[in-house]
Formats: C-alpha cells, structure tokens, sequence
C-alpha cells in the first residue's frame, strides 16, 4: 500500500437516484457490509480526507466522513464531481463511485501516479472509459460548471476540455483483473454478484443474505 494521499479529498459518490436498483444503493451489501461502509473504508485507505456526495433533498446517512448534498439537481453524475470539487480545500479530488463495489485501493493508486498539473485523471477499462472512476484538479471546478450551464451534461465533456489523461488499467495496473469494474444497477447484478461469488480484494467471498 502507497502512503495516504495527503492532497486529494476522495469524494465517495452516492447521488444517484437508483430508479433501476429500486432503493439507494449505498444501502445495498456484500459480505454483510453495505456499499456505503465499503466505500468508506476504501476512501480511508487512500487518503486522510473524504466526503460522502448525495442528491439533493436525499436522506443523508450517517457516515464517518462529511456529508455533502449536490449543489445541483436532476443533472446525473456532474452534480456530485463539481459538488466534491467546490467543496475540497486540497489541489485533488479523486471520485468513488459507491455502486462499484468491487473497487481496490490499486486501481486509484494506478491513477494517482499518473496526474499531471491541471488535467484529470480518468480509468478505461476493456469495456470502455470509466469516467466516475478519476482523479480531478479542484481547480477544474469552473470548466465542469461551464459545462453544466450549456448543458453538456456528459462527463466526457469536461474530461475532453481538460485533456484529460486516460489510464488503461488492464495495461498499466498490476493485478488487474475485470470484476474490478462491476458496476450494480439492478438487483439482478448484485444477485449475480452474490450467486458467483466473486471476490473483492482478496478471499472474501459474497453474503447469502
């Protein structure tokens, strides 16, 4: 394990609306821990700094990390990156997407060796760029809101403005391997996820609750 990140706020992102999943899916477990307590427990073996980003008008939970609501409503996954980015007092802020449960502190690190002065960091996997997985200069903040105002709602738009770094991880991360990037937005994914027993940074195995 590197050194806790000492500039870069890690920003756990929780705001998305689970229409699909059919209740919040930070709420969602493996291994009898929801994907909230994993999410924080990654944050805090990154770095000494993180928040928790949730939709506006949500039910904040209760978390070992500060709480923070979207600065905007009803835009999709920008709302929570320049909600973390306005809110950090550090140069970084790294994005953890919290219903990709799976994630190992190596794939961040991976990103973080990377960076370079005023442009974000962002993850492609085989199955494409992993744009919620990146690290972003809080500097950025003003071109994600330019962004918002004209409503190029996408995050490639300011990841294409800032010329971002991408980062392929299946080439340039030790150990990786495809399960990291599973991504839950049905039940039926967290089900499947259970069912094959697939592991998450070492020998553990899914709950059968």
């Amino acid at each position: 394990m590197s050194p806790i990140w000492r500039d870069t706020l890690v920003a756990i992102l929780a705001g998305g609306k689970s229409r699909r999943f059919g209740k919040p899916k930070l709420q969602a477990r493996i291994e009898a821990r929801t994907f909230l307590e994993r999410s924080l427990d990654l944050a805090s073996a990154l770095s000494s700094s993180s928040c928790v980003v949730v939709a506006t008008g949500a039910a904040l939970p209760v978390a070992d990390a500060p709480v923070l609501e979207d600065l905007y409503q009803d835009i999709g996954p920008l709302a929570g990156i320049v909600t973390a980015l306005r809110a950090s007092r550090l140069p970084y802020v790294c994005t953890l997407p919290c219903d990709m449960p799976l994630l190992s502190a190596a794939v961040f690190e991976t990103l973080y060796a990377k960076r370079v002065p005023g442009q974000p960091v962002v993850a492609r996997s085989p199955k494409g760029l992993e744009p919620l997985i990146a690290i972003w200069p809080a500097a950025a903040a003003p071109v994600v809101e330019g962004c918002i105002r004209r409503r190029r709602l996408n995050i490639r738009a300011p990841l294409r403005e800032l010329g971002a770094v991408v980062v392929d991880l299946e080439r340039e991360m030790d150990g990786y391997r495809p399960e990291l990037m599973t991504n839950i937005n049905y039940p039926e994914d967290l089900k499947r996820l259970r069912d094959t027993r697939t592991m998450w940074e070492g020998d553990h195995h899914a709950d059968t609750e």
